[in-house]
């Protein structure tokens, strides 16, 4: 069973009782041809939630169907939520730059959300958004370490930072994080309502 993760941002907001689905999902394709396609569809379609009334806030899974495959999602319906926009800067890094892991919870549910995962150097900059019920709290976590240049048998330790932050209707925590001598971190959380 393969796993896939949405990019940030992928939510929805003020949703009533209908979701609408839509989903196009690509096999990425080495050196694709200017004017062909960018990789092969492996699923596409729409499909609508008319049962997404609920007065509690959950964790819920769900099948899409397209024409060839049908495709589990699993997201979380939050009621009375903020939106936690999740602004990281990498002020610096190793020279041969970053491996670096940003996760997240929310609401107390032990579910992993997946915000960045990938290679990152000084002055790279990642945002993020993550909606979290009131009077609750955003745990997030940082990793790093080191990118393997090949050239070194010795690798540098690695670096590991976790914090939550509680919720609120409207401001901004800053905090400024050292992994290691080599590495520091800016991290910046704007909570905000919706209009």
């Amino acid at each position: 069973m393969a796993r896939l993760s949405l990019t940030s941002s992928a939510r929805g907001i003020g949703i009533r009782s209908r979701v609408l689905f839509e989903f196009k999902l690509c096999i990425c394709t080495e050196d694709p041809q200017e004017d062909g396609p960018k990789g092969d569809l492996l699923i596409e379609g729409r499909t609508e939630f008319s049962t997404m009334y609920t007065t509690e806030s959950s964790i819920q899974n769900r099948r899409l169907y397209g024409d060839k495959f049908s495709l589990d999602v699993k997201f979380a319906a939050l009621i009375n939520a903020v939106q936690a926009f999740v602004d990281v800067e990498i002020l610096r890094a190793p020279d041969c730059g970053l491996n670096l892991n940003l996760y997240a919870k929310t609401s107390g549910y032990e579910d992993v959300i997946p915000l960045y995962q990938g290679v990152a150097e000084a002055g790279c900059k990642i945002s993020s958004v993550v909606a979290v019920v009131i009077r609750s709290c955003v745990y997030l976590r940082i990793e790093g370490t080191p990118k393997d240049d090949g050239l070194s048998q010795k690798r540098l330790p690695c670096g590991a930072w976790e914090d939550s932050f509680d919720t609120c209707y409207h401001g901004i925590v800053d905090k400024v994080v050292n992994l290691d001598e080599f590495t520091m971190i800016s991290v910046k959380i704007t909570w905000r309502t919706l209009d």
